[in-house]
């Protein structure tokens, strides 16, 4: 093969690398929720992540099961909110929230940052627990790798 070809083959390679690191850099993750839920201790240990799905459309039409026990005007909690698949998600994270229409809770949408990782389906946001309400579902934005740094 010839310097020419080699040249031509190079800044190619170097060119898809740096679209595919572009790309990367770029991204942001949307990712589902179900819920937002109420912890009774700091590890969630009363909400059974792999039945809860299932458990809150038995309970009829979406509503809550288990009934709100705290909130902003107690200083009780923090908005959990449940993903049905993993989230991977990490403490410190900033998120967009956004609630599909008809939320009862509108304060809920909105930036806010990731307090704590519960396990791989929940996760603790600095927003204060509102209220019991039907199931809440709707989409958390990342921050792209991009945005993290700068």
């Amino acid at each position: 093969m010839d310097s020419k070809k080699k040249k031509i083959i190079a800044l190619s390679t170097s060119v898809v690398a740096l679209g595919i690191a572009l790309f990367a850099a770029t991204k942001k993750r949307n990712i589902r929720f179900y819920d937002n839920v109420w912890c009774e201790d700091d590890a969630c240990s009363g909400v059974n992540t792999s039945t809860y799905v299932s458990d809150m459309i038995s309970a009829g039409a979406g509503e809550k099961f288990v009934q709100f026990q705290g909130g902003e005007g107690t200083g009780k909690g923090y908005m959990n909110l449940y993903f049905p698949q993993g989230h991977g998600l990490k403490q410190g994270d900033t998120i967009l929230v956004k609630q599909d229409s008809g939320a009862t809770f509108p304060y809920y949408n909105g930036e806010t940052t990731v307090k704590k990782v519960i396990n791989p389906y929940i996760i603790r946001t600095a927003k204060a627990f509102m209220g019991s309400s039907v199931s809440m579902q709707g989409t958390v934005h990342t921050q792209s790798w991009l945005e993290k740094i700068f």
